[in-house]
């Protein structure tokens, strides 16, 4: 899979709003439950990773508030995508409601890809963002 190289403009709007959705999940008591509930909610791993959650959204990602938002982080620590996970507490697909959403027209990255340039002996290769986390 190849993917399209992002734009300058592209690049700084996105790490704009990972810093602020990072920002506000700071007081976010039901993002915060959510994270703590899955074992994420250390503080050094959401700063590492930038977890965020979506309450005052950027205009082009109004249809993600109330969503968790984790964004895929280049080894050079650049911003190239980000997902917004559901964090409710209901069944997803009996509600309708997709547990994941892309940006459209952003490529679905590989995440965290930091790892690879990470001094160690061993990488782990997960399913989903989450359980990269």
């Amino acid at each position: 899979m190849s993917s399209v190289p992002l734009s300058t403009s592209q690049k700084r709007t996105l790490a704009g709003a990972a810093k602020a959705y990072n920002d506000q999940l700071a007081t976010d008591a039901e993002a915060l439950a959510y994270l703590e509930a899955r074992g994420l909610a250390s503080s050094r791993l959401i700063e590492t990773l930038r977890f965020g959650v979506v309450r005052s959204p950027h205009p082009e990602h109004a249809q993600m508030v109330g969503r968790l938002a984790i964004p895929s982080i280049g080894p050079k620590g650049n911003v190239y995508s980000i997902r917004f996970r559901c964090i409710q507490q209901h069944d997803c697909k009996e509600e309708g409601c997709a547990k994941y959403m892309g940006l459209e027209g952003v490529d679905t990255r590989l995440y965290n890809a930091q790892a690879l340039v990470a001094p160690t002996d061993y990488l782990l290769v997960t399913e989903g963002e989450l359980d990269a986390a």
